[in-house]
C-alpha cells in the first residue's frame, strides 16, 4: 500500500513537472516568435535605411556626404548583422531547450503510463485476492461441516459397536448359562 502511495506521489510530481515544462515550452515559443519578429524588423529597417541612403545619394551633391552615409550604413548593417547573429544563437538555444522539454514530457508520459499500468495490475490482484479469500472461507466452512459429519458418524459407529458388544456379551452370558 505504501508503494502505491509512493507511486501516486511520484505521479503527481511528474504531472506537476510536466505542466511546468509545458508552460516553459509555451514561453519559449513566444520568445522564439518575438525573436523572429525582431529579426524581420531589423531586416525591414535595414532595407528602409538602404533605400534612404540610395535616395539621399541621388539628391546629395557632395561626395563627402555620400561617404558619410555609406559609412553609417555599413556601421548600422554590421551592428544589425551582429544583433542578428546573437539572436540566431539565442534561437538555437531556445530550439535546444524546446527539444529537451519535449523529450522530458515524453519520458514523463511514459512514466505516467507505467504507473497507471501498475495500478491497474494492483487492482486486478486485489480482486483476485478477494475472490480467493472468499473461496478459502467456503472451503473452511465445508471442511468444518465434513469434520462435524465425521464426528457424528464416529459417534454412531461407537454407539453401534457398544450395542454389538453388549449383545455379544449378553449372548455370551446366555450361552454359558445354557
Amino acid at each position: 500500500m505504501e508503494e502505491l502511495c509512493s507511486k501516486s506521489q511520484e505521479l503527481r510530481i511528474c504531472l506537476s513537472k510536466t505542466n511546468t515544462l509545458k508552460e516553459e515550452n509555451v514561453l519559449f515559443r513566444e520568445e522564439l516568435l518575438s525573436l523572429k519578429k525582431s529579426k524581420d524588423e531589423f531586416l525591414t529597417m535595414s532595407n528602409v535605411n538602404s533605400k534612404k541612403c540610395i535616395d539621399s545619394v541621388e539628391t546629395v551633391d557632395s561626395v563627402d556626404c555620400l561617404e558619410s552615409h555609406a559609412k553609417e550604413l555599413v556601421s548600422e548593417n554590421l551592428s544589425l548583422q551582429a544583433e542578428l547573429l546573437r539572436k540566431d544563437d539565442v534561437l538555437k538555444g531556445l530550439l535546444f531547450d524546446l527539444s529537451m522539454l519535449q523529450e522530458s514530457a515524453s519520458k514523463n508520459k511514459d512514466q505516467q503510463d507505467e504507473i497507471e499500468e501498475i495500478l491497474s495490475s494492483f487492482e486486478a490482484l486485489e480482486d483476485e485476492l478477494s475472490a480467493k479469500s472468499c473461496e478459502l472461507g467456503q472451503a473452511i466452512a465445508n471442511s468444518q461441516m465434513l469434520e462435524n459429519q465425521l464426528q457424528e458418524k464416529t459417534n454412531v459407529i461407537s454407539t453401534l459397536e457398544l450395542g454389538i458388544w453388549k449383545m455379544l456379551w449378553q449372548q455370551g452370558i446366555l450361552l454359558r448359562r445354557s
